[in-house]
């Protein structure tokens, strides 16, 4: 096994990496306990070194008489020292704030969000969408225009090729009956 390995090493030969990686595994696996030991990143932190055996191999240089293993467990102790000197680039929600007692940063954000009156716009639109369904086409289309569309009267009669006056009267009557449909069904 050993020969094996060496001859890998020698050749550079990484399509039999795996063989290398399963020898030098415990070294891999100690070396995480021993520099960078979070449990919860282990899985990652044994695959980036089994990433960097096979850069070892590639790197290796035998014309500088130093054996494999002392090189590579030189590379994966300051592999490993250099990840655990890396800030991570969060900060917690529960951290206190400088200057300030008992103060985190979750306790300054503030919820925007307010459940009884998204609750109460729905149920309103849901009753005037019911109240300009019983309008007629014409009625609906106007009030549509001229409220939600923000468009003016004069608009709505060139884009519909009616008179001004008609396009008055016929948004008056939509929101009479608009009005008759809202009161007759409790909702106003």
């Amino acid at each position: 096994m050993v020969n094996l390995v060496e001859k890998i090493i020698k050749e550079k030969d990484i399509s039999k990496a795996h063989i290398v990686v399963e020898s030098y595994k415990p070294l891999l696996i100690s070396a995480i306990k021993k520099f960078y030991n979070k449990h919860n990143l282990f899985e990652e932190l044994l695959q980036e070194g089994v990433l960097e055996i096979c850069e070892a191999i590639l790197d290796f240089d035998e014309s500088k008489n130093i054996p494999f293993s002392g090189y590579l467990k030189s590379r994966i102790y300051y592999f490993y020292l250099g990840k655990n000197n890396i800030k991570d680039d969060y900060i917690s929600l529960d951290k206190e704030i400088e200057g300030e007692e008992n103060i985190s940063l979750i306790d300054l954000i503030t919820d925007s969000t307010n459940i009884e009156e998204d609750y109460s716009i729905k149920e309103r639109n849901q009753i005037l969408y019911y109240g300009l369904n019983k309008l007629t086409e014409n009625q609906k289309n106007i009030i549509v225009d001229f409220y939600f569309k923000d468009m003016s009267l004069k608009e709505i009669a060139s884009k519909y090729g009616k008179s001004y006056r008609t396009i008055v009267n016929t948004k008056t009557n939509g929101l009479k009956s608009l009005k008759k449909t809202l009161i007759n069904n409790g909702n106003f």
